[in-house]
């Protein structure tokens, strides 16, 4: 099947795209109940570890995309971080 799609051109970027894309709003959802719950962007690890982690990645990701450096990090995704005040 793999030799097929291969075949007709089919576009596996695209498809780890979207999947990390919906990862990334996944996580975001999550975030945003954690601040209807807590009032705060600050997960302790001990709360919710995965959560915690994706959190720290979101800092590191800002931090490059300010110097320019390679990130995921995206202006759309900084928009909706900044709405539920991400720090």
């Amino acid at each position: 099947r793999i030799e097929l799609l291969n075949k007709i051109g089919f576009d596996w970027d695209s498809v780890k795209l979207k999947r990390s894309q919906h990862q990334w709003d996944e996580r975001y959802k999550e975030l945003v109940c954690y601040v209807e719950k807590r009032g705060n962007t600050r997960v302790p690890r001990d709360v919710n570890p995965s959560l915690s982690n994706w959190t720290v990645r979101q800092r590191q990701d800002f931090r490059l995309l300010q110097k320019g450096d390679p990130t995921k990090m995206t202006e759309d995704r900084v928009h909706l971080l900044d709405k539920i005040g991400f720090e």
